[in-house]
């Protein structure tokens, strides 16, 4: 085995680790995606693997945000069905309206999700449309082309009830998943402390920011999930538990951990750290030594390490106060991108996914192979800005589908001559939706293969109103799929293809400007200073995957050895300032 390949062997199995948050997850998707084929079994609703899909795109980790989806998709369902049933009426009689419109709303769904807050939505909705307008060519008669749609709506709503149902009996609540997160991060500083973690494990928590934290936060502000009092503490505890990952970082790279002369104040420290987390476990404040106890340090420390123990000593004794707390400022993000008139690329980018998804519906309505429809699918959800990651979602997509129609072999080879009820039926459908699920909460990396094994396992199994023995489908769905993989992969490389170095020299020049901004430190408090920070640490995090996702990129377009070498350089220099205690500015 080469080196590059035992290096993304190493990588897979770090990404495939299990935490509690994949566990706690994983086997709530599974559950949902059972119930959902044993109503579907029961009242007949069609293409039953649709409905598995659209589960895996709106759970997330805590029930609140998942339920908000949930709802919305239903909305918005309701939206797209009833201007599906005026398309129709206008659509039907003429197979060249039908394309037209059909042109038209997939360009502009898809120049809206590149270029606005949209996002993944917009190219989900054109496949909606799209796929229920190249059904059309199938129907002769209104009445069943209207019946179809409202199937359609039914596919869609009745998931988003299930999981709407299943997350008020069982859901994370965002306030306990809140709490968990911020213990996670004091346990990782009190292993950092001990020399139980490496480094790279509080920098992967700096490097996430606060963004999920001010989700779920704004979630108990808007239904009430919690006393305000308790809120606000919460809020000021989330920066605080930052600012004090910062301080800790800095203060391990300043080699002290590795000096046997500050061994007592390590273990102090982490044995603060440790009881600050289990108060936090039962949502209780810290009632912790905030004072760094005599003769737990030598003689000589520095003025450097001085800077660093008395920000490590500040942020503990903020962290257990009830009063004067801290708030986080919403950063506000503009509806739509500033350049979304100007700049060609979201145009090309909707014109290149358009024309891919219309050459795959054309080339298998003329071939008169709906088995394959998956060509058309495979457009719309693995287009994205630029091409690294377009063909970085290409091969999740090949590799999830490869995997999952080949569980779905085994189980029409090996399993369907024994499963005689839906209770077996939905054991199996349970064991690779959790299997599936436990691939989807990965790291972004690997996520995307998860939804593919479940999506072709199920595409291959459930087919009508009951278990699938027909191996031509899995034959089908491999070759639609790949045949959309080469339909995007030629019009992504080969026609306006977008590079990731203007990309990471965006997110490059924005962390600069943020951490720019401390130098002024007269006129912003701590608080504001440390949402620079984690902001500054989001964008410089996207700018190292951008980097990754150079692999993926072609020759052409693939930033120079010496402009690539000059970036990480950049990248670098701004972690080592961000990796600043906030006293050394």
């Amino acid at each position: 085995m080469t080196s590059f390949w035992k290096t993304i062997w190493t990588q897979v199995c770090h990404d495939l680790r299990p935490n509690q948050e994949r566990i706690d997850l994983s086997w709530r998707i599974a559950l949902i995606c059972a119930m959902m084929v044993c109503v579907a079994m029961i009242y007949k609703i069609p293409f039953v693997a649709v409905s598995l899909f659209v589960i895996f795109f709106v759970m997330r980790s805590d029930s609140a945000e998942s339920n908000i989806l949930a709802a919305a998709l239903i909305v918005l369902a309701t939206i797209v069905v009833g201007l599906l049933l005026l398309i129709i009426e206008i659509t039907l009689p003429s197979p060249a309206i039908r394309l037209a419109v059909l042109l038209v709303t997939s360009y502009f769904l898809l120049f809206f999700g590149v270029s606005t807050q949209l996002g993944p939505l917009g190219g989900i909705i054109a496949l909606v449309i799209t796929f229920v307008l190249s059904m059309l060519n199938y129907v002769e008669v209104p009445e069943i082309a209207v019946r179809g749609t409202l199937y359609a709506w039914l596919m869609a709503a009745t998931p988003m009830g299930i999981v709407l149902l299943a997350n008020w009996f069982w859901g994370r609540r965002p306030k306990a998943v809140l709490y968990f997160e911020l213990t996670q991060r004091l346990k990782c500083c009190a292993a950092l402390v001990q020399g139980e973690h490496e480094l790279d494990s509080v920098r992967g928590f700096i490097a996430q920011g606060i963004e999920a934290q001010q989700k779920r936060i704004s979630w108990l502000k808007l239904f009430y999930l919690a006393p305000k009092a308790e809120i606000k503490w919460v809020e000021h505890a989330t920066l605080q538990i930052y600012r004090l990952m910062l301080a800790i970082l800095a203060w391990q790279r300043s080699g002290a951990l590795q000096l046997g002369a500050y061994e007592d104040f390590n273990r102090w420290l982490a044995q603060q750290l440790t009881l600050a987390a289990q108060a936090l476990s039962k949502g209780e404040v810290p009632a912790i030594e905030t004072s760094i106890p005599k003769g737990f340090l030598p003689a000589n420390v520095n003025a450097e390490q001085q800077n660093y123990l008395a920000e490590i000593e500040s942020t503990l004794a903020a962290l257990c106060q009830d009063k004067e707390l801290s708030r986080i400022e919403a950063e506000k993000e503009p509806l739509a991108q500033p350049d979304i008139w100007t700049n060609p690329s979201y145009k090309h980018h909707a014109i290149k996914g358009t024309a891919a998804a219309t050459i795959c519906y054309m080339l298998y309505s003329i071939a008169d192979w709906q088995g394959i429809h998956t060509a058309m699918i495979t457009c719309y959800v693995a287009s994205l800005g630029t091409t690294a990651e377009t063909l970085h979602k290409l091969t999740l997509r090949i590799i999830g589908c490869l995997i999952g129609a080949f569980l779905g072999m085994l189980c029409l080879l090996f399993l369907m001559v024994h499963i005689n009820d839906i209770g077996s039926l939905l054991f199996v459908v349970f064991v690779v939706s959790w299997v599936s699920a436990w691939v989807f909460t990965g790291p972004e990396r690997i996520s995307y293969a998860g939804i593919q094994i479940a999506f072709a396992f199920y595409l291959v199994l459930l087919h009508g109103f009951g278990p699938s023995y027909d191996f031509d489908a899995a034959w089908d769905r491999i070759v639609g799929v790949l045949m959309g993989n080469i339909m995007m992969y030629l019009f992504f490389t080969r026609l306006w293809p977008v590079g990731q170095q203007p990309f990471i020299e965006t997110n490059l020049q924005q962390a600069q400007q943020l951490l720019e901004q401390l130098s002024d430190a007269a006129s912003l408090s701590v608080e504001q200073r440390v949402q620079l920070y984690a902001r500054a640490a989001v964008k410089l995090e996207a700018a190292r995957n951008g980097l990754e996702m150079t692999l993926f990129e072609l020759k052409n377009i693939r930033p120079k050895p010496a402009m690539k070498q000059e970036l990480e350089r950049r990248l670098s220099r701004l972690r080592m300032q961000l990796e600043e205690p906030l006293s050394a500015q």
